[in-house]
């Protein structure tokens, strides 16, 4: 309980990374393999902390854990065991002397094939670089250096005192949370309305840049800038005004700062390295004079592969700030030919390594092409997870297959077989296909939780293809809207299809960042470039998900936080709930008002006068008592109510409630209703055992033993429950499942 607490505070720290270093690069993700603290590691790893994540010292988490089975939680998510940091020192080289056990483990569990004298390749970037600005610096160290240490010092006292430390746990994580965002809160502006609470973080796997509103309420999209090879070319012309010497990669990242943008996605690499590796990899079967030279220089590339100076977009660390990569959309991974899926893989490879060594942290790959290889070239991305353990990769893929769809607008009564316009779907349809080779993919990827999905809405959207909704349940991180997707509306302004407005404004509610293409090319009169994103943020903010989201009082506003987590089931019969988990329970905005409402039918109903007797079963802190009270009064009945609670704890709180709030009008009963004898029977029996499934409190048991409260004529509400079984598709719950021993 007091781990779960953690988390839902921890979410809370907002934009802060899992992998933000303090001043000295530790990291949360190095406290917690040091403490131990399993569930938190786990949780830290699941909003993108890095195993492999580096310190000043190129010392990656395994190196500070002291007890093997830390090590080998660790090793089974994917920590490099024979990596070797700064001094050339191996993590059980490390742990050798201290903690011979941990050391023992990790030999026994690292690779022996290597070749004789080869030395692993560390992780060339040994930190997370967020934005230096000092705020941001201050509140990583925040969450490292106090939120941690605090968390680690409470919950040892309270082991060594015999007590549970969720209060005190709540305090603390509260305040720290509390500090970040008085650091980090600054104000910007979307047109014409106010934003608050911009926060530029860099999410070191996810790149996800968001904007936070004041209350936390919901995320909104970032957006980020497609630069093509022309535009850095355009970029890299000498100005007699531009005097900076800045290279094109940093003058369009300045461009895209300035037009408003989170961050620019670009090419890695441009026309020289695929003309080189074409002119090494593509030698023509009826052969040239060269032949020989060039298979030569093609096994010297094959052993080892690397760019020259002339072949790269970025070169410097700085450039590469906020920068999301696009590998080479030429490399044919799934190419009919066996050598040139070879070859490609290789060049991939190559491409991701050197963007690792810019400490980019994201990188687009280009879409398969070839469906009867579809699997090789899954192969070849799962092999990319494991050459670059800390980055994250993105499979860019068209929503749908255009070629799919079946153009027939004949009319009924025609011969014609002249096709005039899309009306109709094949009844294999697009999108399932093209989801089909995304399943291929990720399922021999593992569901790798580093595997996301880039969507790419040029082709134009059906206006009905429900279809469409299956990638919701997708791991969909980036939606790629590119200029030619809008039309011009009567006024000249950039506006997007019907259908592609529909699945927008559907789609934000699991908040992708937005990349947007060709925005600077003049293809409409009105609105400038600014005019598209301004257009998406107006689809966002007008998505019935999001402003649901943003409402006070709804589900999805209550939901907040808790998607897509899987959940142990309560034990309140065993175990005590804290005041924080009713408290949860309480802000549910549908359940009391429902209660309310029957047990204000049900009064109003009543056939006989005098004073009707109600028993609340499980009170908890009691809101259901409120709420029968509200409903009495509603009635203008006459009535007493029991409130049956066997929490010693929250019993303490339904006494301080009967003393300010309730008076005569409520008398507190304390043990367990299976047993605890009640002065009357009464007229209407109030629970809500019912928990997160069916049964899972043991309500039939427990509300076996509270029928005996009944009169013979006495109804029990509710009267009756129903449990439904509903098939879900969530990766990120599939893989938490998984990991689950």
């Amino acid at each position: 309980m007091a781990v779960k607490m953690i988390y839902r505070s921890v979410e809370r720290l907002a934009g802060l990374s899992p992998n933000a270093p303090d001043a000295n690069t530790y990291t949360p993700m190095h406290a917690a393999a040091s403490y131990g603290h399993l569930n938190i590691l786990g949780y830290l790893i699941s909003q993108g902390g890095d195993v492999n994540l580096t310190d000043d010292d190129g010392d990656t988490p395994l190196y500070v854990v002291e007890n093997v089975e830390t090590a080998r939680y660790l090793v089974e998510r994917g920590a490099v065991v024979d990596r070797r940091n700064h001094e050339h020192v191996t993590p059980s080289e490390y742990l050798s002397e201290d903690f011979p056990e941990v050391a023992a483990y990790l030999e026994s569990v690292a690779p022996t094939n290597r070749g004789e004298g080869v030395t692993p390749i560390s992780a060339p970037v040994d930190v997370v670089y967020l934005p230096s600005e000092h705020a941001q610096n201050q509140a990583s160290e925040t969450l490292t250096s106090t939120l941690l240490e605090s968390v680690q010092e409470i919950m040892q006292r309270a082991e060594a005192e015999g007590r549970d430390p969720d209060e005190e746990l709540r305090a603390v994580v509260e305040d720290s949370a509390e500090q970040s965002r008085t650091v980090l809160i600054d104000a910007s502006y979307d047109g014409d309305e106010a934003v608050t609470n911009n926060f530029s973080l860099l999410s070191a796997h996810s790149c996800s840049l968001s904007s936070k509103s004041n209350e936390g309420t919901s995320s909104m999209a970032a957006f980020i800038s497609h630069v093509t090879l022309d535009h850095l070319a355009v970029l890299n012309q000498p100005s007699d005004t531009d005097l900076s010497g800045r290279t094109p990669a940093l003058k369009a990242s300045l461009e895209a700062k300035s037009a408003g943008y989170d961050a620019i996605c670009l090419p890695l690499t441009n026309d020289k390295w695929k003309a080189r590796w074409r002119d090494m990899c593509l030698i023509p079967a009826g052969g040239t004079l060269d032949r020989v030279s060039l298979e030569h220089q093609a096994e010297d590339w094959r052993s080892t592969p690397g760019f020259m100076r002339d072949e790269v977009t970025i070169t410097h660390l700085e450039e590469a700030e906020a920068v999301i990569a696009m590998v080479s959309d030429w490399l044919e991974l799934d190419a009919a030919d066996e050598w040139v899926r070879h070859d490609a893989e290789i060049a991939l490879h190559q491409e991701l390594t050197y963007a690792s060594y810019l400490n980019i942290h994201t990188a687009i790959l280009p879409p398969p092409r070839n469906r009867a290889h579809a699997a090789s070239y899954a192969r070849s991305i799962n092999a990319a997870l494991s050459l670059v353990p800390y980055m994250q990769l993105s499979v860019r893929l068209p929503i749908y297959d255009p070629s799919m769809i079946q153009i027939d607008a004949t009319p009924p009564n025609s011969t014609s077989s002249t096709p005039s316009q899309p009306v109709a779907l094949d009844d294999n349809h697009p999108s399932i296909a093209t989801w089909e080779l995304w399943d291929v993919i990720r399922s021999i990827c593992n569901y790798n939780p580093r595997l996301t999905l880039t969507l790419d809405l040029t082709p134009p959207l059906p206006s009905a293809l429900e279809v469409l909704n299956q990638w919701i349940a997708e791991p969909t991180r980036y939606i790629f809207v590119p200029g030619s997707a809008f039309l011009a509306n009567a006024k000249g302004y950039p506006v997007l299809p019907k259908g592609t407005q529909s699945f927008i404004r559907d789609i934000m509610k699991i908040q992708p960042s937005v990349i947007l293409s060709g925005t600077d090319a003049g293809r409409h009169t009105k609105g400038g470039e600014a005019a598209y994103s301004q257009y998406i943020r107006h689809l966002e903010k007008t998505s019935p998900a999001v402003k649901a989201m943003q409402t006070s009082g709804t589900v999805e506003n209550f939901a907040q936080g808790y998607q897509d987590y899987l959940q142990a089931p309560l034990q309140p019969l065993m175990d005590n709930l804290q005041s924080i988990t009713y408290h949860t329970f309480e802000q549910d905005p549908v359940k009391y008002r429902n209660y309310e409402e029957a047990v204000f039918r049900a009064l109003s109903e009543w056939p006989t006068s005098g004073r009707i007797i109600i028993c609340v079963a499980g009170a908890g802190r009691g809101p259901l008592v409120t709420r029968c009270l509200s409903a009495v009064k509603r009635a203008g009945r006459e009535a007493l109510v029991y409130a049956v609670e066997k929490n010693p704890n929250a019993f303490v709180t339904l006494q301080d409630r009967q003393n300010n709030e309730w008076g005569d009008k409520v008398q507190l009963l304390y043990g367990d209703m299976r047993t605890l004898p009640v002065p009357e029977p009464v007229d209407i029996l109030v629970s809500e055992l019912l928990g997160s499934f069916g049964d899972n409190e043991l309500s039939p048991e427990c509300l076996d033993g509270a029928m005996r409260f009944l009169k013979a004529d006495g109804i029990s509400i509710p009267a009756s429950y129903t449990a439904y079984l509903a098939p879900i598709s969530s990766s990120k719950l599939y893989n938490e499942a998984r990991a689950i021993h």
